[in-house]
């Protein structure tokens, strides 16, 4: 559903690279605010800014600490398009976006020995992910 150009590495389109996963970074972080915009309910509304304000952090702490261990040439991503969605397309594919973009994507792109540090920084931000998807689920 959701769309990503990258741009980046036109000879590979199968093989991800780190200007891909900061695009889809930067995706999700729009995603969240357009649902925490377009919700209709206040618990949605303030769970969704939430996320948005510490994912915004986490995220950029992230690509800092990848830029410094592997170089900041690798966060060139030359042309790309970033979609996102209304409310009601996106509300129930969100959480599979991030998943897809720190557990699938990341995992092509990082050794979980060599880059043990920056998979805590992905599980800090997938554990972001889990906290507002119990406490949507509260009435």
């Amino acid at each position: 559903m959701f769309g990503l150009d990258d741009l980046t590495n036109q000879n590979s389109s199968d093989e991800m690279t780190v200007s891909y996963l900061m695009l889809s970074l930067m995706q999700i972080s729009m995603q969240a605010k357009i649902l925490h915009w377009q919700t209709d309910f206040d618990t949605e509304h303030r769970h969704f800014g939430m996320f948005y304000d510490e994912f915004g952090a986490q995220m950029d702490n992230l690509i800092e600490v990848i830029a410094g261990k592997y170089g900041k040439d690798k966060l060139s991503f030359g042309q790309a398009a970033i979609s996102v969605y209304d409310y009601g397309m996106a509300r129930q594919a969100f959480f599979e976006l991030v998943d897809e973009a720190l557990i699938d994507c990341f995992c092509q792109i990082f050794d979980k020995e060599r880059d043990s540090e920056i998979f805590n920084l992905a599980d800090e931000i997938v554990a972001l992910k889990n906290k507002v998807q119990y406490l949507l689920q509260l009435k």
